[in-house]
């Protein structure tokens, strides 16, 4: 499944991976090229002018087609979510004006609260996307690399909003933000996802919830779930083998004894030699 280039904003330049958009005729233009080279979903990144974000909604409505990804400054979050943008990425979901919640105080001395982002507030604006069929990928995980110094408070930040997550249903995809440049900073592949299913337990998703925005989720979110997501006769056999219970302990999902793949079976032995081959350094005390 694939989104195509971002969609930006100036000041970013564009490359093979981003298109910049400059008008609300530029972002008709850029939608109407996407569809023809077919693809998934239509990514929506920073520095979106307002004019032209609402023109990327309203032409891949038209279209036919999703769009996802970041809120600009330009949008506020819950209107990116009543205009359509079915999945907002990281923690583009909180208003930009509260991003003062995921930093850290001198002294430990209680965060100041902007105006809009007391719990109240942010319960009815979680409620608002509930409503509004907007799913959430957090990639928390990805934080970890991307903000070191200020992960500690980030995920304090994030642990407080999941009780409103969950009361509200929101569904809640298990992504890695997994890119070259995470992988520069110590994020090998393959790793951030079950680091990802254990933070999202450790913020107060249970591990039943955590298993399933990894795995029927997506395939909800992607229209596979005819095919995928759920263990069923008829449906694709890609297939973790534990010896061990997630449901009892999340960080059992790290605990593979065989994968199968589309039907093939690749037991721990097969996997160990894939991963010695491509050359990657595991994690101590973690299989691969």
């Amino acid at each position: 499944m694939f989104a195509g280039p971002m969609l930006e904003g100036p000041p970013s330049r564009a490359d093979d991976w981003t298109w910049i958009i400059h008008s609300s005729e530029e972002a008709r233009n850029a939608i109407d090229r996407l569809v023809e080279l077919r693809v998934d979903s239509i990514k929506v990144h920073d520095g979106l002018e307002r004019e032209s974000y609402l023109a990327i909604a309203a032409a891949s409505k038209e279209r036919g087609i999703s769009f996802v990804g970041h809120v600009p400054s330009s949008m506020t979050p819950v209107e990116a979510s009543d205009l359509g943008q079915k999945s907002i990425e990281h923690l583009e979901f909180v208003p930009k004006s509260c991003h003062a919640l995921f930093e850290s105080v001198a002294g430990g001395a209680p965060r100041p609260l902007p105006t809009g982002c007391d719990p109240q507030s942010l319960g009815e604006l979680l409620h608002r996307l509930a409503h509004n069929g907007t799913w959430l990928d957090p990639t928390i995980q990805s934080f970890r690399y991307w903000a070191p110094t200020q992960w500690n408070a980030i995920f304090s930040g994030f642990r407080e909003m999941v009780p409103s997550i969950r009361q509200n249903h929101i569904s809640i995809l298990a992504g890695t933000d997994s890119s070259t440049v995470l992988e520069e900073k110590g994020d090998p592949p393959g790793t951030g996802l079950h680091d990802e299913l254990a933070l999202l337990v450790d913020a107060g998703f249970t591990p039943s919830e955590a298993l399933r925005a990894a795995t029927l989720n997506p395939a909800l979110f992607l229209g596979l779930s005819d095919s995928l997501g759920t263990i069923e006769a008829g449906k694709i056999a890609n297939l973790v083998l534990l010896d061990a219970d997630p449901l009892q302990d999340i960080r059992s999902t790290q605990r593979i004894t065989a994968v199968i793949s589309e039907g093939r079976y690749l037991d721990r032995q097969m996997l160990d030699r894939m991963v010695l081959e491509s050359g990657r350094k595991c994690p101590e005390n973690t299989t691969h």
